[in-house]
């Protein structure tokens, strides 16, 4: 047959039936060996199709609430009724990494998990990032928040004189990101909700952090007003009875003032002083939302599996004695997944997607 499609038959028949048995069912998963959740939600919805065809039969569930009662008051013709048909009712507010919100319109805003995961001390988790200096960093953060002058900064004040934190820090593994993406999923305002993790146990396998936009400059809304921030953990605080909501973050800085001309992605490296990757401190409401990163290679040929090294642990790399045959470095994906991959060739730079 030239042209056509045998008994009628067309690839988009099976396309429209995989969306609703396989991609949204998928959707409404953990993401967590999915199979069985999908093939779950299948046997569900087929048993309420059943159950719907019943009632049907039964004269029951024949029009929604308002049809029926304006049926029934003799306001509506029911000849002139059409059934609604429509499949994808029960995927409405799915839970997942990132769906749509009903929320009203707005540039962004984030919100913390609803309970902490557990509590720490100030220099508890000091120790535990790796964070020397976060009692200085933290009352840093509470003076630009309490005395926001453009003219004193907290940079001016010297550190004995900066505010003291006396409680434990509420400690949350992620955020709720909410912002304007109408070419997203996204609800009738164009709202679409994603959430961003800081988990270094994600489902018990590796660390999961990932990289946001912060908006630093209110006079422009792209990237010539944000940076790219990596998140190390989220946290809670009360000073002088105000919660204060805030992350502590990993810099990364744009390599030029424009993006690149071959991709029309932003380039972004990581800041590093003395060293060390710089730290700060921000407050949830200067996150817009998280954003990917995707390495940059180098020119040079990817070097031969056996000189690549794998560190599982980058404080402590099983490097041999010869530093020469080190032509690897462990490198945490930002935005992807976190988990350590090896990037051999990679020039330290990254590409926001």
């Amino acid at each position: 047959m030239l042209f056509g499609s045998p008994n009628g038959l067309c690839s988009s028949i099976t396309e429209s039936k995989h969306i609703v048995a396989v991609k949204k069912p998928w959707r409404r998963s953990s993401k967590n060996n999915p199979l069985p959740q999908i093939l779950a939600t299948n046997t569900r919805l087929s048993k309420l199709s059943a159950l719907r065809v019943k009632f049907g039969t039964l004269g029951m569930l024949k029009y929604d609430v308002l049809t029926a009662a304006r049926v029934e008051m003799g306001l509506e013709d029911p000849e002139d009724d059409d059934d609604d048909d429509d499949d994808d009712v029960q995927f409405r507010d799915e839970e997942d990494e990132s769906m749509p919100s009903a929320e009203p319109r707005a540039l962004s805003y984030v919100h913390l998990s609803r309970t902490p995961a557990h509590m720490r001390s100030v220099t508890q988790l000091g120790d535990e990032l790796d964070v020397p200096n976060l009692a200085e960093l933290l009352g840093r953060f509470i003076w630009d928040q309490v005395y926001p002058d453009p003219y004193l900064t907290s940079d001016d004040i010297p550190t004995n004189q900066l505010p003291k934190i006396h409680t434990n820090l509420a400690i949350h593994l992620s955020a709720v990101a909410t912002f304007y993406a109408p070419s997203e999923i996204s609800g009738p305002q164009g709202m679409h909700r994603e959430i961003i993790r800081s988990n270094p146990s994600w489902r018990n396998e590796y660390a999961r952090f990932d990289t946001v936009l912060v908006h630093t400059n209110p006079d422009f809304d792209d990237m010539r007003g944000m940076v790219v921030a990596r998140i190390k953990q989220f946290l809670t605080f009360t000073h002088d009875s105000t919660r204060m909501p805030c992350a502590i973050v990993e810099w990364f800085i744009p390599c030029g003032e424009n993006p690149d001309p071959e991709t029309g992605m932003w380039i972004v490296e990581p800041e590093i002083e003395s060293g060390k990757r710089t730290v700060g401190i921000i407050h949830l409401d200067s996150i817009v939302r998280a954003c990917h990163l995707i390495g940059i290679w180098g020119a040079s040929r990817v070097p031969p599996r056996d000189n690549i090294l794998v560190t599982v642990d980058p404080k402590n790399p099983e490097c041999p004695d010869s530093t020469d045959s080190c032509q690897s470095e462990t490198v945490h994906f930002p935005g992807a997944l976190g988990t350590p991959q090896d990037l051999s060739g990679v020039s330290g730079d990254f590409l926001i997607s």
